[in-house]
Parts: C-alpha cells; structure tokens; sequence
C-alpha cells in the first residue's frame, strides 16, 4: 500500500514522503495512529501543493535574510561608556546593547545571533552576525 508519511518514523519513513508498506502494517500500525495517510491522488496533489508553498516561503525568507545582511553591512554603532583612566570599560558593552542600538535603527535581530564577546575596552570592533541559510553579515562598532 502506498502511503504519504505525515511525521518521521524512525527506520520507515520520513515526513512528506511517499513509500510503499506492507497492506497489515499501514492498515493496523501507520493509518491508526495518524502517521501516514493512504497516497490517494487527492492527498498526493495536497502534497504537491504544500512543498510548493513551502519551497516558495523559504525562497521569499532567503531573499528578505539576503537583503538584511545587505543593510547590515553598512551599520556602525557608536557607543559612549564611562571608563577609567586606562580605557577600560566600566560596564561592558555586550550583545544586548547591540541588539537594542539596532532595534533603534529599525533592525531586529536576537542577542543569539551576534558573535562578538562583552567589548570591555574603548576602540573599534566588528561583530558577525549570523541570519538563517547561511548568511552572515558584520557590523562595526566603535566605542569611545
């Protein structure tokens, strides 16, 4: 019997595909417990239609990633800290300052997502930030 798996199951199948089993273990084991349904030509154009909704929003997402790092690529935050005599920072300028100095700029992004360690000293820095499928963008930091 040919079924379209709705979620993984481990050594079978996985999600969205479809796969031939065997009549008993579809009908007593997949089909009761809602882990595939029967590849009927109705469900298989369902399927169709869900991985190209699926393909276009990931294709809409990476272009709306691409674009942001584009901007990011010309951010440069300045930041003005209190230090001692030496140059060091008495609070340390970290990912959640950077996150709310973007926010200010009308970019949103998560603290998780900016690689940079607390900036403890005055001077210049870069820090990457990494946006989904891959894409990466680096933004500089100046602190005085």
């Amino acid at each position: 019997m040919k079924v379209i798996f709705l979620q993984n199951v481990p050594n079978v199948g996985k999600k969205d595909e479809i796969k031939n089993v065997s009549d008993g273990y579809a009908v007593n084991f997949l089909l009761p417990r809602h882990l595939a349904v029967a590849a009927s030509a109705m469900a298989i154009n369902e399927l169709e239609i869900r991985r190209r909704k699926i393909t276009k929003d990931a294709e809409l997402d990476f272009r709306q990633q691409s674009g942001l790092a584009e901007r990011l690529k010309n951010v440069k935050l300045v930041f003005e800290e209190k230090a001692n005599e030496a140059g060091m920072l008495y609070a340390a300028v970290g990912q959640q300052k950077i996150v709310e100095a973007l926010k200010r700029q009308g970019i949103e992004i998560e603290k998780g997502q900016i690689l940079i360690q607390p900036i403890k000293k005055a001077g210049e820095y870069k820090a990457e930030i990494k946006l989904r499928h891959g894409i990466s963008s680096k933004i500089s930091i100046t602190v005085k």
